[in-house]
């Protein structure tokens, strides 16, 4: 595993993982902008699911793909809040401290 999801709790692992899951959903971004939003496509960001965790965060695709979901299931208006504890475990406080942890480590 990559040296900076090792530094993740198991809780915090699986509420990235929870994001790529809900962020792969059309439900909350829309194919004509997924691409514009993310930088990567929405095939790309399914790719970095599936082998989560054995990923590597050097990678541009990875990086985009982890910061992204969190980001914009934060802070894009969406208007799916009501499906939020459909696909994430956790409140957003949650996903926030975990994506702050990971950018604080160099993601």
């Amino acid at each position: 595993m990559d040296s900076i999801l090792e530094t993740l709790t198991e809780r915090e692992r699986q509420t990235v993982f929870e994001c790529l899951c809900a962020a792969e959903r059309e439900e909350f971004f829309p194919e004509w902008e997924f691409e514009t939003l993310f930088g990567i496509t929405r095939n790309q960001l399914s790719g970095v699911r599936k082998n989560w965790p054995e990923v590597d965060t050097h990678q541009s695709e990875v990086d985009a793909a982890l910061v992204g979901s969190m980001n914009h299931l934060l802070n894009y208006p969406h208007g799916q809040d009501e499906l939020w504890d459909r696909y994430i475990s956790v409140r957003p406080d949650a996903v926030q401290s975990t994506l702050n942890k990971l950018l604080a480590l160099g993601l």
